[in-house]
Parts: C-alpha cells; structure tokens; sequence
C-alpha cells in the first residue's frame, strides 16, 4: 500500500484547461449569498405520504417537474438553475440530435456561454412570470362585478354553511336579511347591523350581499 500511494502525483491544473473546474465555480458564483446555508431538519412521527403513494416514483416525478417548461416563465426550474437544459433519460436510450453529435469540447464552451448568459435569462423569466400575472389578473376583473354600498343602506345577506338555519332544507332561503350598511372596513368589506340596531359580529364581502329595495 505504501508503495501504491508512494506513485500517486498531484498535479494543479488552471481553471483555462479544466473547463469543468471553471463550470463549477461560475456556478458557484451565481448562488445567491443571502441564501440560508444551513438544511432544516423535521423529524416526524408519521409518514408525510400516504401508503397508497410509491416512494419509488417520486424521483421521476421531481425529475419530470424540473425539466418541464412553465407558461409563466417559458423556461424550465432546471434551466433557470443551471443555465441550460437538461438531457432526458429516454433521449439516451432513443437517441437524438442532442445526444448523436455531442462534443465535449463544444459542449463545455456553451454551457460556460450559458452561465454567463444565466442572470439576463433569469430577469426575462421573471418579466414573463410578471406578465403572465397581468394577464390573469386582467381576465379575472374583467368578470367581476365591484358592488358598492354606502352607509344606511339596506342588503341582504347570502346565505351560507355557517348562518344556514339547521331546520331549512336545501330548498330554503338563499338570501336572508334585511341587514343595514354601517361603513366601509376596508376594499369590499362592510360592517353590518341589524334592523334592531344590534351589530353583526364579524364584516361581510361586498360578494356575499345585494342590495335589499323596501
């Protein structure tokens, strides 16, 4: 054994020649330093996932979920990680453009390009997350209808699980009320009394009333 390890020859190589050595330290360079460095442990008493889940599955799942492209970003998790995409299993065994003319050496010169170009492909994710968010939120007030009331008016409440009488069927009331509007708490939400005077106990969504005509 000491002679084995008497041969045994460290030699440095520059970040130059080793362009993996290189790879991994612009990698390294892209982390962000207010990232947490410590891993949170949780001891658990009872599984998290149910026995009728395969464990076993779950690695392709997380795999499938990595490489698929997002609408919101238009780029894959693994993507906006590393900087590029990820080779899929099965494109091994099938065989692809990507996999039939690899070349290493190209290979290692496109993924340092893709490094560099990680930060500018992250902040156009992000633009396309912030106008995927617009879009939905354009579709989704473009069907809601904004109720507005004004204090001393009249409503009516919508009934629900919790204010339902337990001896009405489901054939009852869908409304109940009158209820008097007393102010504004806030976007939407108004405080209401009853015709008696007494307050309701909590606030109610402009969704859940409607205007009460006498």
């Amino acid at each position: 054994m000491v002679e084995l390890l008497s041969k045994v020859e460290v030699k440095q190589i520059s970040r130059n020649e080793n362009y993996r050595a290189d790879m991994l330290a612009r990698m390294a360079a892209t982390v962000d330093s207010k990232l947490s460095k410590s891993v949170p442990l949780e001891v658990r008493t009872s599984p998290s996932i149910g026995e009728e889940v395969e464990v076993d599955e779950l690695p392709g799942v997380l795999w499938a979920y990595q490489t698929t492209h997002k609408t919101a970003t238009g780029e894959t998790p693994f993507a906006l990680v590393f900087g590029h995409e990820a080779v899929v299993p099965a494109e091994i065994g099938i065989g692809t453009h990507w996999t039939e003319y690899f070349n290493e050496e190209q290979n290692g010169e496109q993924i340092c390009l893709s490094l560099d170009l990680l930060e500018e492909k992250r902040e156009g994710a992000s633009q396309k997350a912030a106008q995927c968010q617009q879009r939905v939120m354009r579709y989704y007030n473009k069907n809601v209808r904004m109720r507005q009331f004004r204090a001393g008016d009249w409503v009516l409440r919508k009934v629900n699980q919790n204010t339902r009488d337990p001896n009405h069927s489901a054939l009852g009331p869908k409304w109940e009320g009158p209820y008097r509007v007393i102010r504004a708490v806030g976007p939407g939400a108004y405080k209401l009394a009853y015709p008696d005077g007494r307050d309701v106990k909590r606030s109610w969504n402009a969704e859940h009333l409607k205007k009460y005509f006498q």
